[in-house]
């Protein structure tokens, strides 16, 4: 990348005696053409011409305009002593005509001086503009071949340096806008070289540049350059404090420009890394589902046809006889099968996303078919039922909460003794219907509250029975109540020992 800065011996010369004498050359070189002239019997006009031109060449070569005046006056007295009559001597009789003559030849001299320096600024901003421009493209062209992240940091501290001669370093930040244990620097001497050092916690400057209301922010070695996209904060260019504070206005510029475009770079890939990942997700919970859908129906079949033949077994046998309890048994475990079939299937449904159908339902009638579904499978267990004397009037996909109450009471069944029994509790909160199914169990470790409605998770209560299961019921119904609009919670009962599961259901649309 072409350098934009100039070291001290590349810099044009500036200095004010380097200006003197330039005006004391031009202003000689003026006089000796003036002498001359003078000798050819020219008239005075092109003498005092010659000196007008004086004026301007040295204020345009110089940019100064009090050179231009002592130029100006310089000018004056020399035309007037040895080229206007009388000559050699100064006439002060009529002293309006040196004030005229000087008069002219200052306004020359400032109105040059101000073309001048307009010109020339307007030359410089071009230059720097363009300058900038080349810098940009090429760091682009740059950036656009780059394929990670660490690619786009080194081209990023590259082109820092190669711009303005400054060493970088980079230090990238996490999601929660915490800097890294390590950050990189330009190796010293080698600036294609980068090396990794340990992180200097700085509370204050990393607050700073959290707020985001300065372009850079002054740390105890380096100055930070915050890198944003939009997700926030993502990193920090490093420059130090000693090689920063030579840089100029122009080169600060340059620095900024460079380390939006690798903000916006970094953003970017970043950017399409999600859409990537997410793609990929996405594809492989379609594989997933779709594998879940047709490994279950392939087993519900099977199933089926297991239950009802141990279903006839059963009849066909006295409950002494020990091919009674094998069948039922079976049963059973086909039963619970079924149950499990179900539960992935419903959690397959809700997740890609199909639109529930809600209907008016009478809670207190969804309620009972589950209730009564469950007392087939376990009609040992006492299962009591509360509800108000007011009917509860419910928008819902009837066979969904049907399934999600029943699958709370199989799980609170799994952890009651059959002498304790459960409870299905159905109340009215403003405009929620509450639905309530308490166990009589050891209650929940307060550890794994949390994580209950995770899929596939299963916490190892005390009272636990032996119990085998895929960890789906709560899931599915955590996903149930979501696609309803409502909320649900566990927690530990108060009232007495063991552990009650809670459910609303927005009323809003009751008629």
């Amino acid at each position: 990348m072409e350098k934009y800065w100039k070291s001290p011996e590349e810099k044009e010369d500036n200095s004010l005696f380097y200006h003197i004498a330039i005006m004391c050359g031009i202003f000689g070189g003026t006089s000796m053409v003036a002498y001359a002239v003078s000798l050819k019997l020219i008239s005075s006009e092109a003498t005092i011409m010659l000196y007008l031109l004086c004026v301007f060449l040295v204020v345009w070569r110089t940019g100064r305009f009090s050179l231009g005046v002592i130029t100006s006056i310089g000018s004056t007295m020399v035309y007037y002593y040895f080229f206007a009559s009388p000559k050699f001597s100064y006439d002060m009789t009529t002293p309006p005509r040196y004030l005229l003559t000087m008069g002219i030849m200052i306004s020359v001299a400032l109105v040059t001086s101000g073309l001048i320096s307009q010109v020339r600024q307007e030359a410089l901003i071009a230059r720097e503009k363009e300058t900038l421009t080349e810098q940009l493209l090429r760091l682009n062209n740059d950036l656009a071949g780059a394929k990670s992240a660490e690619a786009i940091i080194g081209i990023a501290l590259s082109a820092i340096n190669e711009g303005v001669g400054c060493a970088a370093g980079y230090v990238a930040y996490d999601s929660g806008g915490k800097p890294g244990s390590r950050y990189v620097f330009q190796t010293v001497g080698y600036h294609t070289a980068l090396t990794w050092y340990p992180m200097e916690e700085d509370e204050n400057v990393r607050n700073r540049i959290q707020n985001g209301k300065t372009i850079f922010v002054r740390g105890k070695q380096y100055y930070e350059w915050p890198l944003r996209g939009h997700a926030g904060l993502m990193g920090a260019i490093r420059i130090r404090l000693e090689e920063q504070e030579k840089l100029d206005r122009t080169q600060l510029h340059l620095v900024r420009s460079i380390i939006d475009n690798i903000g916006m770079a970094l953003d970017r890939f970043r950017t399409a890394e999600l859409r990537i990942q997410a793609r990929e997700e996405a594809t492989q919970e379609r594989f997933r589902s779709t594998l879940l859908r047709s490994i279950s129906h392939d087993i519900r079949t099977p199933l089926t046809s297991i239950s009802g033949n141990a279903e006839m077994l059963m009849k066909a046998t006295k409950s002494e006889d020990y091919r009674y309890r094998m069948a039922k048994n079976i049963y059973d475990d086909a039963q619970n099968l079924s149950g499990m079939v179900e539960n992935v299937l419903g959690i397959t449904r809700l997740e890609s996303g199909v639109e529930i159908k809600k209907e008016v339902e009478v809670a207190e009638e969804v309620i009972g078919a589950a209730v009564q579904l469950t007392e087939v499978h376990h009609p040992e267990y006492d299962i009591q039922v509360s509800v108000p004397e007011e009917i509860l009037m419910v928008p819902m996909d009837a066979s969904l909460i049907q399934q999600a109450i029943t699958n709370l009471l199989e799980n609170a069944i799994h952890h009651t003794k059959k002498k304790d029994g459960v409870a299905v509790i159905l109340e009215r909160k403003g405009n929620d219907a509450v639905f309530t199914v308490r166990d009589r169990g050891m209650g929940i470790n307060p550890e794994h509250l949390d994580r209950l409605f995770e899929p596939f998770y299963q916490s190892n209560r005390s009272d636990q029975v032996v119990y085998r299961g895929f960890g789906l019921g709560l899931s599915i119904c955590n996903s149930i109540v979501n696609a309803h609009g409502g909320r649900i919670l566990a927690r530990n009962r108060k009232d007495a020992s063991g552990a009650e599961i809670i459910f609303t259901l927005p009323m809003e649309g009751e008629q």
